[in-house]
């Protein structure tokens, strides 16, 4: 009789640890499946931290605001407080189109529509400026009229008004890497930031209140957290995100 060579015994490789794939041909990039769900977690976990540092400051600076401020100035700063609440009305809905368009883009192949959404996000923020500037102006106007026979200057009423439409206009161009980082599901890294930015601005108010630099000194802070802000998210995006 005629003897048959044994066939060879295919090796299989294991796979990795945390990972789903049973041949070789599993790519080394294959995230692992808790990956996006522990993102999300994060994001959310973060979120919370902030809400609840944002009710903790509330309760602790308002009294000390209401102490270091004239009635007047108190009102008059929660009055020039709402112009980010006019303005925001401004955005036409672009945010919300932008998040939904990154939300649908899946793989590196859309790397390219992603960041063909950050482009034209960025076109609608700039388009929309005067826009934004011509309505602040308006409502500073109001408000001014409003004050005219109060002890607050007029100076004053536009320096902060000014500064608070400054702040919002810097808070939406940091929207743009925060969109990025919401687009690779690292959302947490932006809501992370805004909450340690919160928080030192927070802090700053409240030595702007007792060292009385008034309001003009609360709008200075307000604008120059939302600067910290965006290039911190900015800083994050270029280095977590190789398509941005």
């Amino acid at each position: 009789t005629r003897t048959l060579p044994p066939r060879p015994v295919p090796v299989i490789t294991p796979p990795p640890t945390g990972s789903t794939c049973a041949t070789e041909e599993c790519p080394a990039s294959a995230p692992a499946p808790q990956d996006r769900t522990t993102r999300a977690a994060k994001s959310a976990a973060v979120a919370l931290v902030q809400a609840f540092a944002s009710v903790i400051l509330g309760l602790v600076s308002v009294p000390i605001l209401v102490r270091s401020l004239s009635q007047e100035a108190y009102g008059l700063w929660l009055l020039l407080g709402q112009i980010t609440a006019y303005l925001a009305l401004v955005d036409f809905g672009n945010a919300s189109v932008a998040k939904l368009q990154l939300a649908s883009l899946y793989g590196p192949e859309a790397d390219a529509k992603r960041r063909d959404v950050l482009t034209s996000t960025l076109l609608g923020i700039l388009i929309t400026a005067p826009f934004v500037a011509a309505v602040g102006a308006v409502v500073t106007l109001m408000v001014s009229l409003h004050f005219a026979h109060g002890t607050i200057s007029p100076v004053t009423i536009v320096a902060t008004s000014g500064l608070l439409i400054a702040s919002f206009l810097v808070y939406r161009l940091a929207s743009i890497p925060a969109f990025a980082l919401f687009g690779a599901n690292l959302e947490y890294r932006s809501a992370l930031v805004r909450s340690a930015v919160a928080i030192g601005n927070g802090v700053l108010d409240l030595a702007a209140a007792l060292a009385g630099r008034g309001l003009v000194g609360r709008a200075c802070n307000r604008l120059l957290g939302h600067l910290a802000t965006g290039i911190s998210i900015q800083v994050a995006a270029r280095r977590e995100i190789p398509w941005y």
